[in-house]
């Protein structure tokens, strides 16, 4: 894989930078995964707040509004349809759309917030992930194209969007002298 996709396939920053982390730094899919998740976390706009409330604060608050007589999915529908409505960015509203989504086919039990924020942010990787490679294959080759969405797809399978990404430790850039020092291994 090129070392300089970075600098030569136009992207937003958030994927240019993650573009950097797969071909520049060769990460692995272990060390990229959380960077996707928090890209993909911040770019929907889950923590991001609308009118007074985050998507997740809006999920939270009718999760724990129930009561015995109703399930709550009436209230949590009419509560992400006014969500979605006051919401500028596109990729809210997507979130918004899924969660509706996710609650029309398992309803409102323990594990939605979990279904909801992993489906949206699969959703909206997934997009993203073929939108980078056509730029690739535009700019370069279809083979490295395949090479830079297969590599995404490997870090998406160890994504967790339900919690707070922990990042790996920083890499400290080898100076001159042991780049030169550095063993290589020979195939035949």
């Amino acid at each position: 894989m090129r070392d300089d996709l970075h600098k030569t396939v136009p992207l937003s920053r958030s994927w240019s930078r993650l573009l950097r982390y797969l071909s520049k730094d060769r990460r692995g899919a272990a060390e990229l995964a959380p960077f996707i998740a928090e890209t993909a976390r911040r770019e929907i706009g889950v923590d991001a707040v609308v009118g007074g409330i985050t998507l997740i604060g809006l999920i939270n608050k009718h999760e724990s509004h129930r009561d015995l007589f109703t399930d709550g999915a009436e209230s949590m529908e009419l509560a992400l349809r006014q969500f979605e409505a006051r919401a500028r960015s596109p990729s809210t509203r997507n979130a918004c759309e899924i969660a509706r989504g996710v609650l029309s086919t398992h309803g409102l039990n323990a594990d939605f917030l979990p279904r909801v924020l992993e489906a949206a942010c699969t959703n909206y990787v997934h997009d993203h992930i073929e939108h980078v490679s056509a730029r690739v294959a535009q700019t370069h080759t279809v083979a490295e194209a395949a090479q830079v969405k297969r590599s995404f797809l490997n870090a998406l399978k160890v994504c967790d969007f339900t919690t707070q990404p922990i990042f790996p430790a920083p890499r400290k850039e080898k100076n001159f002298r042991a780049l030169l020092e550095t063993e290589l291994q020979l195939t035949q």
